[in-house]
């Protein structure tokens, strides 16, 4: 727990601008932003298709206790956290 910490604060500052950029785009924008996560590059898994992240980010969202789960709905370090940290690392747990 501590490495997904340190790991996250270590890579803030980016994932937080690309966060924010790819909630720009409205459609296609769960894909579009978790494929810019430097996660998703490392573990090298399938990025899943909008309707399979969609739920996926509403069930983490309510978890983390988040009223919103669309990636331009959250906050820019609620965002990073869901998109470019929980949800890569389930999806690689997952398999």
């Amino acid at each position: 727990m501590l490495f997904l910490r340190t790991a996250a604060k270590r890579l803030a500052a980016p994932l937080l601008m690309q966060a924010r950029r790819a909630s720009s785009a409205p459609a296609g924008a769960y894909v579009e932003c978790v494929s810019k996560s430097l996660i998703w590059s490392s573990i090298a898994a399938d990025v899943p298709d909008e309707t399979a992240l969609a739920a996926d980010a509403a069930k983490v969202c309510a978890w983390l206790g988040l009223e919103a789960s669309a990636p331009d709905a959250l906050d820019a370090v609620s965002a990073t956290r869901v998109y470019d940290l929980y949800l890569p690392i389930y999806y690689w747990v997952k398999g």
